[in-house]
């Protein structure tokens, strides 16, 4: 039998862990949506007036600025990737959001 505190709430304990681990969850939908949107309006965009405001995500997306040998992205996005995980493909990239 473990010996365990009686002063000690370790309820407390796990519903804090579900809290942050929902409010990360949370911060990682939100991104994703503003991204996700971000990205679908620049397709949709057929004047160009979003570009001035949005060209930033096409210009951060893998595959374009490996094409572009835009090394300081590609840099960037393995550092994030390596830092926190798997970032790119569950907020930035369109097509890993679902």
């Amino acid at each position: 039998m473990i010996f365990k505190p009686k002063s000690f709430n370790y309820n407390l304990l796990k519903w804090q862990y579900i809290y942050t681990g929902n409010m990360l969850r949370m911060i990682r939908i939100l991104l994703a949506a503003i991204c996700f949107i971000g990205v679908t309006l620049l397709f949709l965009d057929f004047t160009g007036t979003l570009h001035r405001f949005l060209g930033w995500l096409a210009k951060i997306q893998f595959l374009p600025a490996l094409l572009a040998l835009n090394l300081v992205i590609v840099a960037a996005l393995v550092v994030l990737t390596l830092v926190f995980g798997r970032v790119y493909c569950s907020v930035i990239c369109p097509l890993g959001v679902f």
